[in-house]
């Protein structure tokens, strides 16, 4: 069945992608002294307005979440959709705990859900039970790429490789759910 809800989900991820990515550019412009390429997006809870944050992440995880959900109603394999949910979960959480509470848990958090989100990135191809993508191999698996290459220690500054990292997922979540969006009821 091919009805309004099926567009409601992939518009949903692409509107908190687009949410997330504008909270985080608002609050590293307001917030001074603060540097983007050396310093990590989490540590935007600390200056002014900075409890935004936890909306950004909410949105992050609602994004992740209603793709896992978009995806579920193309009848993927059930396997891909662990990954995705425990990730969206570990966003959301990401956004309860701040850095200056619990480091550890948080950057612990940070760390499950970008390998859960890679997990996804890397099953998608291998998940459709029918052509419902156009290259998924070439789009999860370049996204995935990109977001395994900026996340090594040592070849980027910390905070450059973090948001290489979750661009890349972004765009994953975008360039999947854009093709949900745009394709057509079947027959």
């Amino acid at each position: 069945m091919f009805h309004y809800q099926s567009k409601l989900y992939p518009a949903l991820s692409i509107a908190c992608a687009l949410g997330f990515v504008l909270i985080v550019a608002w609050l590293q412009h307001i917030q001074p002294g603060y540097n983007p390429y050396h310093q990590l997006m989490s540590e935007l809870y600390f200056g002014h307005q900075g409890e935004t944050m936890h909306i950004a992440f909410c949105l992050l995880a609602l994004s992740v979440a209603a793709l896992g959900v978009a995806l579920a109603g193309q009848h993927v394999w059930q396997m891909l959709l662990g990954p995705i949910f425990i990730a969206s979960l570990c966003f959301l959480a990401i956004g309860a705990i701040q850095i200056d509470w619990a480091k550890s848990t948080h950057l612990t958090l940070i760390g499950v859900a970008l390998i859960c989100s890679l997990m996804s990135m890397v099953l998608l191809p291998h998940s459709l039970s029918r052509p419902i993508l156009r290259y998924p191999r070439t789009i999860s698996w370049s996204a995935g790429a990109l977001m395994l290459a900026s996340s090594v220690q040592g070849i980027l500054p910390t905070g450059l490789g973090i948001r290489l990292t979750v661009g890349a997922l972004l765009i994953w979540v975008c360039c999947i759910s854009i093709q949900l969006l745009l394709r057509k009821p079947e027959a």
